[in-house]
């Protein structure tokens, strides 16, 4: 009988200790939400600008618990052409790191007059501007180039070649006409190319009779390597 009353007793204690403990908790009940309250941003080439950061300011305030970080990576590229990808760090308890890499131009592409379409490995046209330092290409002047777009596969192609050549055997200027690209080299020697796959291929044959032929007295006018057998012209 002593034993069921203590059980008793012990029971009603646990359940008015259970009572307030609730109550405490209540009281003292945390935040189910944790927002984001800071982003701090960054590129490649170091801290962003004011206009990058000030894009970024809709992902303060979101539920940094519930925030899909891939998917906001995504959303910020998709915003912006320059930016060639983006990537979102979640840094616990609220703070999140942007890290934007920029589309980075490889030619020069010029149609007419100070007309100078910057073009980045993929493709898109990062901007336009008078002048470049950049290799240059030149294309005709029905050439469509729109700031901000892809331009056609055949002028990728050939802009690729230049910067191919360029960086292989210091090439400066190219032009792109009737599905030919033709590649000034030094020495007065022109490269001619065809905007088709394997361009990696003919470029390295290009260094490889370039390197066989400056022991020559006699060097070629125009080396073409739009076919299997590239042909040398004096």
């Amino acid at each position: 009988m002593k034993r069921l009353k203590l059980l008793v007793s012990l029971f009603f204690c646990f359940s008015v200790f259970l009572f307030f403990l609730s109550l405490k908790l209540q009281w003292l009940k945390v935040p189910t939400i944790i927002k984001v309250g800071a982003v701090y941003c960054r590129t490649q080439y170091g801290p962003c600008t004011q206009e990058e950061e000030k894009r970024l300011e809709n992902l303060v305030g979101r539920d940094f618990l519930q925030l899909d970080a891939i998917a906001a990576a995504v959303k910020i590229s998709e915003n912006d052409f320059r930016i060639r990808r983006a990537l979102v760090e979640k840094i616990f308890p609220g703070s999140l790191t942007v890290i934007i890499e920029k589309r980075k131009p490889i030619t020069a592409v010029v149609k007419g007059e100070n007309r100078v379409f910057l073009v980045d490995q993929e493709g898109v046209v990062v901007d336009l501007t008078e002048t470049s330092t950049l290799p240059n290409l030149l294309v005709p002047e029905n050439t469509e180039l729109i700031v901000g777009e892809r331009v056609l596969e055949d002028i990728l192609a050939a802009a690729k070649i230049l910067y191919l050549v360029n960086k292989s055997q210091g090439a400066q200027s190219a032009s792109f006409e009737k599905q030919l690209v033709t590649v000034y080299l030094p020495g007065n020697i022109s490269a001619i190319f065809a905007p088709v796959e394997g361009l990696e291929v003919r470029v390295g044959a290009l260094q490889l009779i370039l390197s066989r032929i400056k022991m020559d007295e006699k060097l070629p006018k125009t080396i073409d390597l739009r076919y299997s057998k590239p042909i040398l012209n004096y």
